[in-house]
């Protein structure tokens, strides 16, 4: 009985533990990208390391990011869950319900000519609102890049 109740505390520290740790990652990531870059004009650049924790803090907290500048790389990639309308996104794949399913990244929108799906791109747009609290990326540049990135991330 006390090696299960011991098992039990253990896990609720553990689950404790993490949540705060999150907690801390989180609010670290939102005064690196937003706090210190107050002015418009400064590009908030999403890494390899931090990909899903910042792209996430970005649509928890999308109120401080609408209007900002916005850089990442990653796949381009024709959404297929639109029939009626063609919706492209830049993503990484992530941790999902399936192993490795997940899909990270945002719409994007560009007026100029689209790249092959599937090419490896670095896009830098402003975030901005549309229809019922979706987010997308209005593109200022697109540009295919030769190496590629980690097209799957975890963090």
């Amino acid at each position: 009985m006390k090696k299960t109740f011991v098992l039990i505390m253990f896990f609720i520290i553990i689950l404790l533990f993490n949540k705060v740790y999150n907690y801390h990652l989180m609010a670290e990531i939102f005064k690196q990208n937003v706090m210190k870059n107050e002015n418009k004009t400064k590009i908030i650049e999403i890494k390899d390391k931090l990909f899903i924790a910042q792209t996430n803090d970005i649509y928890m907290n999308s109120r401080y990011y609408i209007g900002k500048t916005i850089k990442y790389e990653g796949i381009f990639y024709k959404n297929p869950f639109f029939e009626d309308e063609i919706v492209y996104d830049v993503i990484r794949y992530g941790p999902g319900c399936c192993a490795g399913d997940g899909i990270i990244g945002f719409e994007i929108l560009w007026d100029g000519e689209y790249p092959k799906e599937g090419d490896w791109v670095e896009v830098i747009g402003v975030l901005e609102k549309f229809g019922e609290g979706n987010l997308r990326l209005r593109i200022t540049s697109i540009k295919v890049l030769e190496t590629r990135g980690r097209e799957r991330v975890y963090q």
